[in-house]
């Protein structure tokens, strides 16, 4: 006898039936394969219908004891039941979805207006609250990618009963991140049932739907929807209608992505023409400017001369302490004289390129260092340990402009002590939180210099006010500045410092945190003078 005709197998028979119901149940509530509610409805209403198409027809038979009677109702409601089978299914769908076609409705007319802003917030916060509005969700909230960040922001988080999910306000983009890691995998909308149970715990996402936008390959972001206020699922139906969304909205992330980086070239030009503009006019200017201000030196240096050679011996003190005061203004005037001609002469080695490498010299830039704490300290009042240098003794030669390297150093001491100042004034008005005793606060500033794979480092960094994220993003931009007021210097900004390193060969950039310090790293080429011919 076969092995298959053996009675002792058929008990396997109902339990692996029963795992594959509990398998296929699974597999149905987890990944939303079907409408568990529009399924049940449809199913009562076939049932209602056909049990009224057989029932009535049996019962009269049984009634009548006439089979011709009963087969005549039983053609008569076969032929109909379909037809009311297929109304009460139909009105019954309309109730059924009547909300979910109403918001699929709205995301498509959301979808053909997306592309018309031109502005990222704005499209942005559209997104998340059109569509928060229209679905009526607990939540809502958009990521956005940063790409020079190579983060993921969160944006406009929505809520409609005054709790929001504690998200992480930045995800990296990269694989790192297993949330970021399986969208990208995936590629479609997200339920959250399809999320581990560890990715929900570290996400804290319990239930909703993530919908991401890709253009090609990159991951532009992606919207998070809560639960539906009426405690509704979403359906497959939901996922075709946010993937048709997503992929509008990658297009309008993206064009508004592009016409940001056109206005932003736009600005730039401008500001180049500008400041080219501005290096025309110094070559004629500086002429001029300098005239004035050599006629005031030699006028200054001859009165001077004549003060030198007078006898005052027979003056009275009144006429003694007016000369003294007179020949100290003289000085001053003589003083202010040629440090504007030095600023004159700077602003024509920055606008005119070739004339910097003509004026380049090799020089130590310890004395550029000197120099500018120098004229800080005649600038402004500081304590004398304010200040600490490390400086490498292996630090060689630097071949570039004295002057303005030494206007670089003296623009960020100055900028130092500033900040230090204002912190200072923050911490008595109780506007920035200071850890240590009252008046404990102490300014410090920290020169670095050393010597790395062909490079000069050099780092300024102080404990002062500090700035903000938006601050630091405007920093090296044309006439923006932190200060309340407009301070007295040589009128060298961030902006053209950043030109002048650039100039050098080098490059600047910024660390800082409001009520914490600033620092600026400067990396500059050591470069040999070159040889005569």
């Amino acid at each position: 006898m076969p092995w298959f005709n053996r009675f002792e197998f058929l008990w396997l028979g109902p339990p692996l039936t029963l795992t594959w119901l509990i398998c296929v149940s699974y597999a149905i509530f987890r990944y939303r394969l079907i409408d568990i509610n529009l399924v049940l409805t449809r199913t009562g209403l076939f049932v209602l219908v056909y049990s009224i198409v057989l029932g009535i027809p049996f019962g009269v038979g049984y009634a009548t004891k006439s089979w011709f009677v009963s087969t005549g109702i039983a053609a008569l409601l076969a032929s109909a039941g379909p037809f009311v089978y297929q109304y009460l299914k139909r009105r019954s769908d309309e109730l059924l979805l009547k909300d979910q076609r109403r918001y699929q409705n709205i995301l498509r007319q959301l979808s053909a207006t997306m592309i018309l802003i031109k502005d990222m917030d704005r499209l942005l916060k559209l997104i998340v609250y059109r569509v928060a509005k229209a679905i009526k969700v607990e939540f809502a909230c958009i990521y956005i990618a940063d790409m020079n960040q190579n983060k993921l922001l969160l944006k406009f988080p929505y809520t409609t009963k005054g709790f929001f999910p504690d998200f992480p306000k930045e995800m990296d983009i990269t694989c790192s991140c297993e949330l970021c890691a399986y969208i990208k995998k995936k590629r479609k909308p997200v339920f959250s049932e399809e999320l581990s149970d560890e990715m929900k715990k570290k996400f804290s996402f319990r239930s909703g739907i993530i919908i991401p936008s890709f253009v090609r390959e990159r991951l532009l972001g992606f919207l998070i929807l809560g639960p539906k206020v009426s405690s509704g699922v979403y359906t497959p139906d939901d996922a075709i209608a946010f993937e048709v969304l997503a992929n509008q909205a990658a297009m309008a992330i993206e064009n508004t992505e592009f016409i940001q980086e056109s206005q932003k070239t736009q600005a730039q030009l401008f500001a180049a023409e500008r400041m080219s503009s501005m290096g025309a006019m110094a070559g004629g200017m500086s002429h001029q400017i300098n005239n004035r201000f050599h006629a005031i030196l030699m006028a200054t240096s001859d009165t001077l001369d004549s003060l030198q050679f007078l006898n005052i011996d027979s003056c009275s003190q009144e006429i003694k302490d007016y000369l003294k005061e007179a020949r100290y203004a003289l000085e001053r005037i003589a003083e202010n004289a040629k440090h504007g001609g030095k600023i004159v002469n700077d602003f024509l080695n920055f606008s005119q390129p070739d004339r910097l490498q003509k004026q380049a010299k090799e020089f130590k830039l310890t004395e550029t260092l000197e120099r500018a704490i120098e004229m800080t300290r005649i600038k402004t009042s500081f304590p004398q340990d304010t200040i600490e240098k490390v400086i490498a003794d292996d630090l060689p030669l630097f071949h570039g402009d004295f002057v303005l390297i030494q206007d670089v150093f003296f623009n960020l001491i100055d900028n130092a002590i500033d900040a230090i100042k204002r912190r200072e004034q923050a911490i008595q008005e109780k506007h920035v939180a200071f850890e240590g005793a009252e008046g404990a606060y102490k300014g410090r500033i920290k020169v670095t210099m050393r010597q790395d794979n062909g490079t000069i480092i050099i780092q300024i960094a102080d404990n002062g006010i500090g700035m903000n994220d938006e601050a630091k993003k405007k920093m090296f931009v044309p006439f923006f500045t932190t200060k309340a007021t407009a301070a007295k210097g040589t009128g060298l900004g961030l902006f053209v410092i950043e030109k002048i390193i650039t100039a050098h060969k080098g490059k600047i950039k910024i660390d800082s945190e409001y009520g914490q310090g600033t620092s600026f790293i400067i990396t500059l080429p050591i470069t040999q003078k070159k040889e005569e011919a």
